[in-house]
């Protein structure tokens, strides 16, 4: 009888080369894959954040230079509080999408049934708010620089009822975050920047953290006051 010798199959010596071989391989995709995962969320939140940010300022914006809007000149419309984070301001109301005098028709500004709306924006935490409700989530800094007709810096904050008198337009600077924590799978980051107003005014300095963080800046000229 004749015994032949299977020569097909592999040695463990080539097992083991072959698993250290896939561990490698399987080790760099993961590590590929993790890498990616993490710019992905990094990217996300950033862009969340710049959203976020730049929705809140929009809007803001908008209602600020509408301050002391009144076109019939019957109301008292005015700045009433100038902080270096808050304002209050009334105008009378563009619509607020009521009936308020009952003729069946939505009233508008200019209409008798128009109401003065009172507006206030403040930071409350880290929210931006709105008379009270969150505006925007994951604003850290939220500032106002009072500007009188000639450019000129109006203070000490909060101003009192001549200084309002004299506001023709206002910085705002708004400075937001990358949430309420540091995502785990977001790339590393630590945020040493100095963060300042457009006057130069330093409102944030050398955080070291980990947060992602965006300023927006605006130049608001209050269009309606002085004219009353």
């Amino acid at each position: 009888m004749t015994i032949r010798n299977n020569k097909g199959g592999f040695t463990l010596i080539e097992l083991l080369i072959a698993m250290a071989i896939s561990t490698v391989v399987m080790t760099a995709i993961y590590s590929a894959y993790r890498s990616q995962l993490k710019s992905h969320i990094t990217q996300q939140k950033v862009v969340e954040m710049q959203q976020n940010a730049r929705a809140a300022m929009f809007v803001m914006e908008r209602e600020i230079k509408m301050s002391g809007y009144d076109p019939d000149r019957s109301q008292d419309t005015e700045i009433t509080v100038a902080d270096n984070n808050t304002i209050t301001f009334t105008v009378s109301a563009i619509s607020d999408g009521i009936d308020n005098d009952g003729d069946g028709d939505i009233d508008t500004a200019d209409s008798d049934g128009g109401e003065v709306q009172t507006i206030t924006y403040s930071l409350g935490g880290q929210d931006l708010q709105r008379n009270g409700a969150v505006v925007a989530e994951n604003i850290q800094v939220l500032d106002f620089i009072y500007l009188d007709e000639n450019r000129n810096l109006l203070g000490p904050t909060p101003l009192d009822t001549d200084n309002r008198d004299l506001i023709r337009s206002i910085q705002i600077t708004l400075i937001a975050r990358s949430g309420e924590n540091v995502a785990v799978m977001m790339m590393k980051h630590t945020d040493n920047k100095t963060y300042n107003n457009q006057q130069g005014d330093a409102l944030l300095v050398n955080p070291n953290d980990s947060f992602r963080r965006v300023i927006l800046t605006a130049d608001v000229k209050c269009r309606n006051l002085g004219l009353n």
